[in-house]
């Protein structure tokens, strides 16, 4: 049977599970170290409603990037495909942060598929806000 939302509806844990399945299932790999991945709601504040937004972050990465871009990439993609990336910083893009003293910076799928990402950088999380 079919879950059909109301209209009046807000975001549901039965949301957030679907979103948590989808990255376990598809970060095992990257999971099985010391990654763990954080959910949540995201609220932009900005008065907008009937969007679903979460926010999720892969932290405790601690790894380089050519380490764990055949983990990412694949990913990236599928994610892509089934959800839509909105803003985090402009031009829907992931943040990635880098050691402490690298700070942080951001990429749009697409750059990052291209090899825009540093293979010798090491990347401490990932963040990004999807809307259902």
């Amino acid at each position: 049977m079919i879950h059909l939302k109301r209209f009046n509806e807000g975001v549901s844990e039965w949301d957030l599970n679907l979103i948590r399945k989808f990255c376990y299932e598809n970060l095992a790999y990257l999971l099985d170290g010391p990654a763990d991945i954080d959910f949540d709601y995201y609220d932009d504040r900005n008065g907008l409603t009937g969007l679903e937004k979460y926010r999720i972050m892969i932290k405790n990465i601690n790894s380089r990037w050519s380490d764990i871009e055949s983990d990412i990439c694949p990913f990236l993609e599928l994610l892509e495909e089934k959800y839509s990336l909105i803003n985090i910083v402009a031009n829907n893009q992931i943040e990635f942060k880098y050691a402490e003293f690298k700070g942080r910076i951001c990429f749009s799928v697409n750059e990052i598929l291209a090899g825009c990402v540093e293979e010798n950088e090491e990347v401490n999380a990932i963040r990004f806000i999807i809307k259902l």
